[in-house]
């Protein structure tokens, strides 16, 4: 589902800049996460009609090691904006 949706996205979002910086990495044997905090701002919509948004963030990817491989299991976005403030 998610899929088909940046499918249909991708045409009218541009990123105008992304920036993604590590904040920690755990890594055991067979099992690893990473956490970082990112910045972007993309436009959605083109000429104009277009409108730029800034998003900031944490952002974290959860990896198992299969073999000598390490294969993504699950990742998170959270714009600081979704955020409870209470």
């Amino acid at each position: 589902m998610s899929v088909d949706f940046y499918k249909q996205m991708k045409d009218s979002f541009k990123v105008n800049y992304y920036s993604i910086n590590p904040a920690r990495i755990t890594v055991t044997d067979n099992s690893a996460a990473v956490f970082y905090y990112y910045s972007m701002n993309y436009t959605f919509g083109e000429g104009e009609s277009g409108k730029s948004k800034q998003m900031e963030g944490k952002y974290a990817e959860f990896y198992t090691k299969e073999g000598n491989k390490w294969l993504l299991l699950a990742d998170f976005m959270l714009s600081d904006d979704e955020e409870d403030d209470d």
